[in-house]
């Protein structure tokens, strides 16, 4: 059987509304598109890992109402696993998605029946051939209670987290995740309210304390690229220039990049280009879920003058996926 990645975490619709501008409060205005998706974090990860020709399950949480039974039909089509994902007696999650013409961003959204996600969806039989453990945007309390039975019953899962939002709202229990995190990823914004700055004696302490603890961040820049942070270094890789139309779901995205390059065991530079490839194809296409497939990826790296890359990708995900 096919190495196998989980990933836990929320499972929403996604409505998005196109709009030149967000009205001023009470004011109103008229949008110029309207789609829908399923979205969430976790979702949008396990989507784009499906796309990278990976065996993915999905842990999550919908309500037994319509909604959540289109979203189950959407990811099964797509090649996600969803024999673990919970139906529960409360509403599926819902987000209201507001795209600029610049592309970026500003949501609301209904938690709904992702509130009722705990560490109890972990069992032995849903770690079975599982090589990485994935949680995004999920509360420090409840991501280092999943992790920690992750690891009681595998110790050998890499285990990967992307808090989200919550690593500036929720910064002393997102830390005491850590303890059970591998691999950890933000964009700038949560990694300042983390951790402050490169140097800090923080970041020091727990990238040198050795099994159990944290031993690669990485930090998402947008369209400035990503580095990458581990003992003894740091590396910086620019970004892909191209023309962005939808920046949601880029960073999940950008993750399921990195982490299919890291199972690859591509050097950090290859890993960090190959997500910044990954995360720029998604943002140059509207939707959450629009993340390139493989064989895309593998064009684009090539266009771009990676050739060597795209030939060492191609031949170690044959392997990898045996």
């Amino acid at each position: 059987m096919r190495a196998l990645i989980v990933s836990c975490g929320n499972l929403n619709l996604d409505v998005y509304m196109k709009v030149e501008s967000l009205p001023e409060r009470g004011s109103a205005t008229e949008s110029k598109d309207f789609y829908f998706s399923g979205g969430g974090a976790a979702s949008n990860f396990a989507v784009a890992m499906c796309r990278l020709e990976m065996n993915v399950r999905l842990l999550a949480c919908v309500g037994n109402d319509f909604l959540g039974e289109m979203l189950l039909q959407e990811l099964a089509r797509e090649g996600v696993d969803t024999s673990y994902i919970r139906r529960v007696n409360a509403t599926t999650g819902l987000v209201v998605v507001i795209v600029d013409e610049q592309g970026e961003r500003t949501m609301i959204a209904f938690r709904g029946a992702n509130n009722l996600l705990s560490h109890e969806v972990v069992e032995e039989s849903v770690l079975s051939q599982a090589v990485l453990f994935h949680v995004a945007s999920l509360s420090g309390d409840k991501t280092l209670r999943i992790l920690k039975k992750v690891k009681s019953i595998n110790e050998s899962i890499v285990t990967s987290y992307d808090p989200g939002g919550v690593a500036i709202r929720d910064r002393a229990e997102v830390l005491k995740a850590l303890k059970y995190t591998d691999i950890l990823l933000l964009n700038e914004r949560e990694f300042k309210g983390i951790f402050s700055h490169y140097k800090s004696e923080l970041l020091e302490s727990f990238l040198s304390q050795g099994t159990r603890r944290l031993r690669i961040v990485v930090i998402k820049r947008g369209g400035r690229g990503a580095s990458f942070l581990a003992k003894p270094f740091c590396v910086d890789v620019p970004a892909f220039k191209v023309n962005v139309v939808d920046a949601t779901g880029a960073g999940d995205a950008f993750n399921a990049g990195f982490l299919f390059g890291y199972l690859l065991n591509l050097s950090p530079e290859e890993t960090l280009t190959l997500a910044n490839a990954v995360g720029a194809l998604k943002v140059s296409r509207k939707g959450a879920r629009s993340s390139p497939f493989l064989a895309e990826v593998l064009l684009f790296l090539r266009e771009r003058g990676f050739k060597g890359l795209a030939e060492a990708i191609e031949a170690r995900a044959k392997v990898l996926k045996r």
